[in-house]
C-alpha cells in the first residue's frame, strides 16, 4: 500500500495559539520548523481497488504481471480519507505545505515484489470559479464548476472525438470535459463560470472558435415551436466589461444546436456597426446582442485573456426552478488562415540621348501577402500578412539643361520632377480585430500623393573669367519643393508643403605663395632645422554654407477639428583651417540655427538686422603645433576645444556645453642620439670620404668623428631598446544651463572656467569635470626575432561641480605586454632552423593588469575597485602543414575581482571574483581546381573550382564568485 499524507501549512510560532502553552521543544524543531502532526491521510491498498481507475489497464510486460494503473484519489470526499490526524495544528485544505509518500507492506513473503514506479502524479482539478449572479442577497440556486472524466464515469466524450495518445508512452490518455451543475435555478439568477489567463491569446490567424455542449438530465427538448428553457452563453475577450459574447439555447445530449461556433468576421462585423451607430465618445460604452451574438464594450481578438460560460433560467413562471447539468468539451480554434498572397512589381527606366531620364515604378500586394522573412504562424495580425492590400506608383523626370549651354562653362543644372501616389486598403479596421465588409474598406483607405520639384546648380569654367572665378565657380546651390496630401481615419485631411534652398560659398584663393621667413636661422646650431618654415598669408580652406527651410502642415483630427504648423528656419556654417606655419595648422568652424517663424523677429534692413530667434549655436577650435627640433627626440602639441548652447523657450535662457583639452605626445630616439640608426633607418653620420696617401694608396674614411668608438659601445648595449614614447593630456568639460546670455570669447574658447554671465534663478544646478591621462610604451627587440612591447596607461577622472556626492575614478593599466616571435636576422648556426620552425608556428603572447578605483571625493572612502588580468593570448599559434592546410590554435585566460562599498560610508558590501579560460581550434583546407567545358564553334569555356573546408572546435570555461558583507 502507498500512504499519503497532506500536511497543512501552520507556522511555527511559539506564539500561535496552537502552539502556546506547550514546551518549545516539543513545538518548534531547533531551526524553528513546524513539528506538528496535523495532516488528512489516504492509503491506497494494492491488494484492493480501492481509487485504481479500471479503464487505465495497460500491459507493461504481461509475463512478469507488470501492469500500468491510474489511481485517482477524490481528496476533498470525506469518505475517501483513511484518517485526519490534528495535533494542534487544525489542518486546512487552504494551506497544504508539503506531501509525504512512504511504502508499507505488511506480508512476510520475501518473494513479493517490492518496486512501484509513478510515471505521471498531478493533480486533476478545474481552474474555473463558479459565482452565481443574482439581484438577492442570499441567492438560492446552487451552482458548482468541476472536471468530469471518462475514468470514473462520469463523462461521455462526443461522437468522433479521439483520446489523445502520448508519443512518449504511448499510452492514450483519458478523455474529460467540464460539469456545470446547478440546481434550484430561477429566472432571476445567472450562472457563471470564469477563468482569466495569466498571458495573452490572439486569434485573428484564425476564423472560427467552436467548442462542443451536451445537455444533461434536466435539458429537456421543448414543445413544437417553442425554445427551451435554458440558455447558454460563452463569453471570451479582455475582461468583464470588454468580451464577444455567443449564445444559443440547449438541447439534451450531443445535439449541435447546442455547440459554440464563433464566426470572427461576423462577429467583429457586428461589434461595427455597433461602433458606427453609437454617438461620438461612446463607442467603448457599446453593449447590444442579436439573436447569436452580444458585444460589450470593446473586446479585441488579439487581446484575450477572459473566458467565461454561463446558464439562465429563460422560462417564464418566477416560480419554476429547474436541475441539471451540461459538459463543455474541446474548446478550439478552427480555420487556420492559409489565404495565398499575391504581389506584383514593375519597373521601368531609360533615357533620351543625354538630355532626359526617366523612370517608372509600380508596386501591389494584397493583404495575404507575406514577406519571406515574416511570421505565417502564430495567431498576430502578422498572420494575415500585412493586413492590408496596398497599390503604390511612381515616376520621375530628370532634365539636364546645362546640354543648351557652352561645355566650356563646365555646368550641371539638372532639374527633376517626381510623382508618386499610394493607396493602402485594410482588410482589419485600423487598429482593430474587426474585419471589414467591401463596401466599408475604402473608408478606411490611407491615400498618400506627393510632388517635388528638385533645381541645382554648379559651374567649373577653367578659363580666366572674373565672373566665374570671382562668383560662379566658387558659388553652387540647391532649391526642393515637395507637396504631400494625405486621407486616413486619424487624419482624415492633411496638407504637408516644404520649401528648402542650400547654397555654398568658397572663399578660399589658391596659388598665394607662402614666404620662408626663418630663413636667417640656417647658420644657427639646432634652429637650422626650421629655417624651411614658411608662413600662411591665407587659409588654406574656407567655406560659407547656408540653408533657408519653410515647412507648412494643416490637417484634421478624427473629429474634424482643423489644425495647422508653420515653420521657417534658417541654418548657416563656416569651415576655415588655416596653416600659419608647416608645423603649426589650425581649424575653426561656427555654425547657428535661427527660427524666423515669427516675422517680428526678421528685419533684413543694415540700420537693425535682425535675423530670428537662434536656437542653436556651437563652435569648435582645434590647433597642432610639431616643432621638430631635435631629430632623437619630438614634442608635438594639440588643443581643442569645443562650445554649444541651445535656447529653452520655457526659461528663455540658453543651455551650454563646453569642453577642452590639450595634449602633448612624442618619443625618445637614443639610437640617432649616439649616432646610428634612427626607429625609421636615417643615420646621424653620412657618406664616406676618401683620403690619398703618398704612393698613391687611398683610404677609406665613414666620415665618423673621433668619439664615435665609444658610443658604438653605448649603441651596441642599448639598441635591443626600442625608442620611448609617452603621452599626457588633460581635459576640462562643464554645463552651464539657465544662461541669460552667451559668454566671451575666451570661455567658449576653453581659456576660462567660469562664464561670467548672469544665470536664472530657477534653472538647473550646473555640472563640471576634469580629466589627467598619461601613457609611456617601449620594448625590445632581440636577436631580430622576439619582439616585446610594454605600455604603461593611467587616466584619472574627477567630478569638480555635481549635484550630489562628487567621485572621482583612477584607472591604470601595467604591465600590458605583447610578445611575438618572428624569424630572427641574428641567430648563429641555427638560424635557418629556428626560422624554419618560427615560420610554421608563428607564436605569440600577451600579458595585462589593469586596476581601477573610484573614491568619493566628498567623504573620502572608496565605492568600488577592482583588478583585471588578461593573458590575450595566453599562447596563439598558427602554422601550415602544408600548402592546402593550415591550423592555428588560442589559449586565453582572465581573471578579475571587484569590491564594492556602502555609497554612503564606505563600509565594505560585497566583492566578486571571477575567471575564464577559452581555448580556440581552427582548421582550414583549401584548394582550387581548373577546369573546361568544350563547345563547338566557341572554343573552350574556361571556369575554375574553388573549395574551402573550415573545422572550428572551441571551448569556455568561466566561473563567479560572489560574497556579500555578512
Amino acid at each position: 500500500s502507498i500512504r499519503y499524507e497532506w500536511y497543512n501549512g501552520t507556522e511555527g510560532n511559539i506564539n500561535d495559539p496552537s502552539v502556546q502553552g506547550r514546551p518549545d521543544e516539543e513545538a518548534l524543531s531547533p531551526f524553528g520548523f513546524n513539528r506538528l502532526d496535523s495532516y488528512f491521510s489516504y492509503v491506497i491498498d494494492f491488494e484492493s481497488d480501492s481509487f485504481r481507475v479500471d479503464s487505465s489497464d495497460w500491459p507493461r510486460d504481461v509475463a512478469a504481471e507488470r501492469r500500468w494503473w491510474t489511481y485517482r484519489i477524490p481528496i476533498r470526499d470525506s469518505t475517501a480519507l483513511a484518517e485526519v490526524v490534528d495535533d494542534g495544528g487544525s489542518p486546512d485544505w487552504d494551506q497544504i505545505d508539503h506531501i509525504r509518500v512512504w511504502f508499507e507492506d505488511d506480508s512476510i513473503d520475501d518473494d513479493k515484489w517490492d518496486t512501484v514506479e509513478v510515471a505521471a502524479w498531478y493533480f486533476v482539478q478545474s481552474t474555473w470559479q463558479d459565482s452565481v449572479i443574482t439581484p438577492e442577497a442570499e441567492p438560492q440556486t446552487k451552482f458548482v464548476v468541476a472536471a468530469a472524466s471518462q475514468e470514473d464515469g462520469t463523462f461521455d466524450p462526443p461522437e468522433g472525438v479521439e483520446a489523445y495518445e502520448d508519443p512518449t508512452t504511448n499510452v492514450t490518455e483519458a478523455q474529460r470535459g467540464l460539469l456545470l451543475q446547478f440546481e434550484n435555478l430561477n429566472n432571476i439568477d445567472t450562472c457563471l463560470a470564469i477563468k482569466e489567463l495569466i498571458a495573452v491569446d490572439k486569434y485573428s490567424g484564425y476564423r472560427n472558435m467552436e467548442m462542443y455542449v451536451y445537455g444533461g438530465p434536466g435539458i429537456n427538448e421543448p414543445p413544437a415551436g417553442q425554445n427551451p428553457k435554458i440558455r447558454f452563453f460563452f463569453r471570451i475577450g479582455v475582461d468583464a466589461d470588454n468580451f464577444y459574447e455567443y449564445r444559443t439555447f440547449l438541447y439534451p445530449g450531443w445535439d449541435e444546436r447546442n455547440f459554440v461556433k464563433f464566426d470572427f468576421n461576423e462577429i467583429t462585423g457586428f461589434k461595427d456597426s455597433l461602433m458606427r451607430a453609437a454617438p461620438k465618445g461612446q463607442q467603448s460604452r457599446i453593449d447590444d446582442s442579436s439573436s447569436t451574438y452580444r458585444v460589450k464594450g470593446r473586446p479585441n481578438l488579439n487581446e484575450i485573456r477572459y473566458f467565461a460560460a454561463g446558464l439562465v433560467n429563460t422560462s417564464t413562471d418566477s416560480l419554476e426552478r429547474l436541475d441539471g447539468y451540461i459538459w463543455l468539451d474541446e474548446l478550439r480554434v478552427t480555420g487556420v488562415r492559409k489565404d495565398v498572397g499575391t504581389a506584383g512589381r514593375l519597373a521601368i527606366s531609360g533615357s533620351l540621348a543625354d538630355l532626359v531620364s526617366y523612370s517608372f515604378g509600380f508596386d501591389a500586394r494584397d493583404p495575404y501577402f507575406r514577406g519571406i522573412s515574416s511570421a505565417t504562424r502564430g495567431g498576430g495580425s502578422g498572420n494575415l500578412g500585412s493586413g492590408s492590400s496596398s497599390m503604390s506608383y511612381r515616376y520621375s523626370l530628370t532634365l539636364q539643361f546645362h546640354r543648351f549651354l557652352p561645355p566650356s562653362w563646365g555646368a550641371r543644372i539638372p532639374i527633376g520632377y517626381t510623382y508618386s501616389k499610394s493607396v493602402t486598403t485594410p482588410l482589419l479596421r485600423t487598429s482593430s480585430d474587426i474585419v471589414l465588409p467591401e463596401e466599408v474598406r475604402e473608408l478606411e483607405q490611407t491615400v498618400r500623393e506627393s510632388r517635388s520639384l528638385t533645381v541645382s546648380e554648379s559651374f567649373k569654367y577653367k578659363g580666366k573669367n572674373i565672373l566665374f572665378d570671382v562668383l560662379l565657380n566658387r558659388f553652387n546651390s540647391s532649391l526642393t519643393y515637395g507637396r504631400t496630401q494625405m486621407r486616413s481615419v486619424p487624419k482624415p485631411y492633411s496638407v504637408d508643403e516644404n520649401l528648402k534652398v542650400t547654397s555654398n560659398f568658397n572663399l578660399a584663393i589658391k596659388g598665394i605663395p607662402r614666404p620662408p621667413i626663418l630663413f636667417w636661422t640656417k647658420s644657427i646650431p639646432i634652429v637650422r632645422r626650421v629655417s624651411g618654415t614658411t608662413l600662411g598669408l591665407y587659409p588654406d580652406s574656407w567655406k560659407l554654407s547656408g540653408s533657408f527651410s519653410r515647412n507648412i502642415s494643416v490637417w484634421d483630427d478624427v473629429n474634424f477639428n482643423r489644425r495647422s504648423t508653420f515653420k521657417r528656419d534658417f541654418s548657416g556654417r563656416m569651415d576655415l583651417s588655416y596653416k600659419l606655419f608647416d608645423n603649426l595648422s589650425t581649424s575653426f568652424n561656427v555654425s547657428t540655427r535661427r527660427d524666423l517663424s515669427d516675422i517680428n523677429l526678421v528685419n533684413l534692413s543694415l540700420s537693425d538686422f535682425r535675423l530670428g530667434l537662434e536656437t542653436n549655436f556651437s563652435q569648435s577650435f582645434s590647433g597642432s603645433y610639431d616643432p621638430k627640433l631635435l631629430s632623437f627626440f619630438s614634442a608635438a602639441f594639440s588643443y581643442q576645444s569645443s562650445y554649444s548652447d541651445s535656447w529653452d523657450r520655457s526659461s528663455e535662457s540658453r543651455h551650454s556645453r563646453m569642453s577642452r583639452s590639450w595634449n602633448v605626445k612624442g618619443r625618445f630616439d637614443h639610437m640617432a642620439l649616439l649616432g646610428g640608426k634612427s626607429s625609421g633607418g636615417e643615420r646621424r653620420f653620412r657618406g664616406r670620404r676618401q683620403n690619398v696617401r703618398s704612393g698613391g694608396e687611398k683610404k677609406e674614411d665613414d666620415g665618423r668623428p673621433f668619439y664615435d668608438p665609444p658610443l658604438a659601445v653605448l649603441r651596441f648595449l642599448t639598441g635591443w631598446i626600442k625608442p620611448p614614447s609617452y603621452s599626457y593630456g588633460q581635459s576640462y568639460n562643464a554645463a552651464v544651463p539657465g544662461l541669460l546670455q552667451r559668454p566671451l570669447w575666451r570661455y567658449r574658447f576653453g581659456l576660462e572656467r567660469t562664464t561670467e554671465v548672469p544665470t536664472t534663478s530657477q534653472s538647473r544646478a550646473p555640472s563640471a569635470g576634469e580629466g589627467i591621462s598619461y601613457d609611456a610604451s617601449s620594448g625590445f627587440s632581440f636577436l631580430g626575432g622576439i619582439s616585446c612591447d610594454v605600455k604603461f596607461k593611467r587616466s584619472i577622472t574627477r567630478d569638480v561641480i555635481k549635484q550630489g556626492s562628487r567621485r572621482e575614478s583612477i584607472s591604470t593599466s601595467w604591465p600590458d605586454l605583447s610578445i611575438r616571435i618572428k624569424k630572427f636576422s641574428k641567430l648563429p648556426l641555427l638560424k635557418p632552423i629556428v626560422n624554419r620552425i618560427i615560420d610554421i608556428f608563428a607564436p605569440r603572447t600577451g600579458y595585462s593588469r589593469s586596476t581601477k578605483e573610484t573614491i568619493d571625493l566628498d567623504g573620502g572612502f572608496p565605492t568600488q575597485k577592482s583588478v583585471s588580468i588578461r593573458y590575450s593570448p595566453l599562447l596563439a599559434i598558427s602554422f601550415k602543414l602544408f600548402k592546402a592546410l593550415s591550423l592555428s590554435g588560442t589559449a586565453t585566460r582572465s581573471k578579475d575581482e571587484s569590491e564594492k562599498f556602502n555609497p554612503s560610508d564606505g563600509s565594505p558590501q560585497s566583492r566578486t571574483r571571477s575567471s575564464k579560460q577559452s581555448l580556440v581550434f581552427d582548421a582550414k583546407y583549401s584548394f582550387s581546381a581548373p577546369g573546361g567545358i568544350g563547345i563547338p564553334i566557341f572554343g573552350k569555356l574556361k571556369f575554375r573550382s574553388n573549395v574551402s573546408i573550415t573545422l572550428g572546435v572551441k571551448k569556455n570555461a568561466s566561473k563567479t564568485e560572489t560574497s556579500n558583507r555578512g
